[in-house]
């Protein structure tokens, strides 16, 4: 199979990247090197899903607890404040959310390394992916924890002023408004920041840019196409979420949750909710190199629309078969 791509210096025949042809060259480079980008995703995002479940694990009768409580809630019967506020497990799945969010932004990373060398036409390779990764990863990590942050604190005073707002005017008159005007602003600018930096992790890997500078650059790169890429995240996230969704629920069916209702009280089981968990992140790492080839893509698309070259240099010394 012809090698897709191969046009670094952007030719006039690809560009500008419409719909059709953002997909059709997605999928003709996952065809071409399905192999390296499923071998990739699962190297550096298998061990991470691993651990979070095994840190779920860990505290699987706390949550199996928590559920409890609020059965019980929802019938009238009273429970203690350490099965409502489980502290310990929160603090375990806030390092779990962590590590996964880490693990999923490397995994992103390595097959925006691979994506881009098979796009240019140059034999990038497996090891090509982990290098450029090693590289760049606490560039990744910093600029990862800097939207983390930015986010977080949107939500949070978004989140606690709306419900401030909602709870003191008892959901009646123009606090209550303003309470829900204040969620649903926050939500919306948590959106507009999730797509202006939705290439931070293509510009670290591609530019060779330290956290703050991709910030800005990504910022730039998708201004006045905002709309765009919103409208290209949503439907990636349908196709790969789908199939995902689609094996979440035969997972569920015949494995169960993890939780099993006996006598009366949630029980937790270790194991369907591990051979689950398993399925699940291998069927969701085979397929996240769709949308990451995708936004690597329209990185290449919206670099041309400025008048820059689609593809950036690439380190020759890294762009070898391997032995």
């Amino acid at each position: 199979m012809d090698q897709p791509g191969g046009a670094p210096t952007g030719e006039s025949v690809l560009y500008p990247l419409n719909l059709e042809r953002v997909l059709g060259l997605t999928f003709s480079l996952l065809r071409f090197r399905w192999r390296g980008f499923v071998a990739v995703s699962l190297a550096v995002g298998l061990p991470v899903f691993v651990l979070v479940a095994l840190l779920q694990v860990a505290i699987g009768d706390d949550l199996a607890r928590f559920q409890q409580a609020q059965l019980d809630i929802a019938e009238g019967r009273p429970v203690s404040l350490g099965e409502l506020v489980p502290l310990s497990a929160l603090a375990v799945t806030f390092l779990a959310i962590t590590v996964a969010g880490v693990g999923g932004y490397l995994t992103q990373a390595a097959v925006i390394a691979l994506a881009a060398g098979t796009y240019a036409a140059k034999p990038a390779t497996i090891r090509y992916a982990f290098a450029a990764t090693a590289r760049h990863w606490l560039a990744l990590i910093a600029a990862a924890a800097v939207m983390f942050v930015v986010i977080f604190a949107t939500l949070f005073v978004g989140g606690f002023a709306g419900v401030g707002l909602f709870l003191t005017t008892l959901g009646r008159g123009p606090g209550a408004f303003g309470g829900l005007l204040a969620i649903v602003t926050a939500g919306a600018l948590v959106i507009f920041l999730t797509v202006r930096w939705s290439l931070v992790a293509q510009v670290v890997m591609l530019e060779d840019l330290p956290a703050v500078a991709a910030l800005r650059r990504s910022w730039r790169l998708v201004a006045g196409s905002s709309w765009r890429m919103l409208g290209y995240t949503i439907l990636f996230a349908i196709m790969v979420g789908g199939i995902g969704l689609l094996v979440d629920t035969f997972s569920a069916v015949f494995l169960g949750t993890g939780l099993r209702l006996v006598s009366g009280q949630l029980v937790f089981e270790p194991v369907p909710y591990l051979v689950g968990t398993l399925i699940s992140a291998v069927v969701s790492l085979a397929l996240a190199p769709i949308s990451i080839i995708g936004l690597t893509l329209l990185y290449f698309d919206l670099r041309h629309r400025r008048g820059e070259p689609p593809l950036p240099s690439l380190p020759k010394e890294q762009l070898q078969p391997d032995l």
